[in-house]
């Protein structure tokens, strides 16, 4: 990844005859940019950074309270360098091509990254005696596989949930019901927790 650093580091001094202020900043950018990549998740490639990176890239962003002119800086930068790795065919595409800072835009919403939903799971088998364990890794499970509400989930019975074709009832805002789908690591958490623990639960 230093290759397409270096390269784009000669065309704004050669070709752009940018000065040394501004050459510093655009590499400071990109660098902040990896960094938060490797730490958040498995940074391999430049070509492999997709948009919901970019968008929690963003988010981070938001979080470190960074002035809007400074975001709205760090988002030019890196488009231009994807700007100029896409014109020397050094990826294939621009994931920072439609972003844009709207005026008093809201925060970006927080996302988990995969390390951070790994150490969440981890955590939640490790609750109090195991018996709040296996009821939390459940919950998990639910919501990260389904994509479901909070309030939903918390709504939902065992009458609503079809183990043979993995397959459940949720009662929605106003009323409205749908069928979600979820898989074999939901399954295997809420058979667990229902031959686990749930009766002790019942029970407190």
């Amino acid at each position: 990844m230093e290759k397409e650093v270096d390269l784009f580091k000669a065309y704004l001094v050669d070709e752009r005859q940018y000065s040394d202020e501004t050459v510093k900043a655009y590499l400071s950018d990109i660098k902040e940019f990896c960094e938060f990549l490797s730490e958040t998740g498995d940074f391999t490639s430049f070509d492999k950074v997709e948009t919901l990176d970019v968008q929690v890239f963003l988010s981070h962003l938001y979080d470190l309270h960074d002035a809007r002119t400074s975001i709205i800086r760090k988002v030019s930068s890196l488009r231009s360098f994807y700007n100029f790795m896409t014109r020397e065919e050094l990826v294939h595409d621009n994931p920072f091509e439609y972003v844009s800072i709207k005026k008093h835009s809201k925060p970006l919403p927080r996302f988990f990254y995969e390390k951070e939903m790994t150490e969440l799971f981890v955590a939640a088998k490790n609750g109090d005696n195991g018996v709040l364990g296996l009821r939390d890794s459940a919950v998990l499970e639910t919501l990260y596989g389904t994509g479901i509400r909070v309030s939903e989930c918390a709504n939902f019975t065992l009458a609503d949930v079809d183990f043979n074709v993995k397959m459940m009832l949720i009662h929605g805002k106003g009323k409205k019901e749908r069928y979600i789908p979820f898989g074999q690591y939901d399954k295997n958490a809420l058979e667990t927790y229902l031959c686990g623990c749930r009766d002790v639960l019942m029970e407190k």
